[in-house]
């Protein structure tokens, strides 16, 4: 019998403008239960195509330029070579100033 890895569970993200840096914008959010990593993906449309950013075991990431205005988190947990991941999140919309 295969043990498979438990779903990781639903993120929910804060967007919060860089006070230390200009032009950035910092989304964080919080630890979700058995959860390894975390894939930000971004997209210039609300519903459109979301492009994977990055793949980060912190609960926080900063952009500085992007072309995307909207971004997904996905948590995942690995187990033997293969990823499990959560539910996306909702599209939070930010702007880069």
């Amino acid at each position: 019998i295969k043990k498979v890895a438990k779903k990781p569970t639903k993120v929910k993200v804060v967007v919060k403008k860089s006070k230390k840096k200009k032009k950035s914008v910092t989304v964080s959010w919080k630890k979700a239960a058995n959860a390894k990593g975390y894939r930000i993906a971004l997209s210039k449309k609300k519903n459109g195509k979301y492009k994977k950013v990055t793949d980060t075991k912190k609960t926080k990431y900063t952009f500085k330029k992007t072309k995307g205005t909207y971004v997904k988190l996905t948590a995942y947990v690995v187990k033997s070579d293969k990823a499990t991941f959560s539910k996306a999140t909702k599209p939070v919309k930010f702007k880069v100033k």
